[in-house]
């Protein structure tokens, strides 16, 4: 009897262990994903860069702080983009909603989007721009 009290023992104990490695692995996947996919987005965002001057375009807005580190960023490199404002233009506002996003600040190039401000994704992204 105490052999039988044993194994569900042990067994229980697997079936906890495998259970409890399964969360933390699931957990832990989307990061790695993302780490694995790089930062971007990709696809074709041609229409949110062709009709216009440059071949960068970043959506923001004209209180978001992280825009503002952006645009900043991207000046200060001297690197071109199109800064469409969203709370001042409802033609940027109408473009913005047909990438089914809803944080600013977005870049975006023919192929290519980064959602959020980071400094290596923007030069990472803008490289990619010089390789072509």
């Amino acid at each position: 009897m105490q052999t039988k009290y044993r194994k569900y023992l042990k067994d229980g104990f697997v079936l906890l262990a495998t259970a409890a490695l399964a969360v933390v692995l699931g957990s832990h996947a989307p990061g790695w994903y993302k780490t694995w996919q790089g930062p971007f987005k990709k696809g074709d965002y041609s229409v949110h860069v062709k009709s216009l001057p440059h071949s960068l375009t970043l959506y923001g807005t004209s209180t978001c702080p992280h825009c503002e580190t952006a645009r900043n960023y991207l000046k200060q490199a001297g690197i071109p983009f199109n800064d469409l404002i969203l709370d001042q233009s409802k033609a940027a506002t109408e473009s913005y909603k047909q990438l089914g996003e809803t944080g600013v600040p977005v870049l975006i190039s023919e192929n290519r989007m980064l959602v959020g401000f980071s400094s290596e994704g923007y030069a990472a992204l803008v490289k990619t721009l010089s390789n072509k």
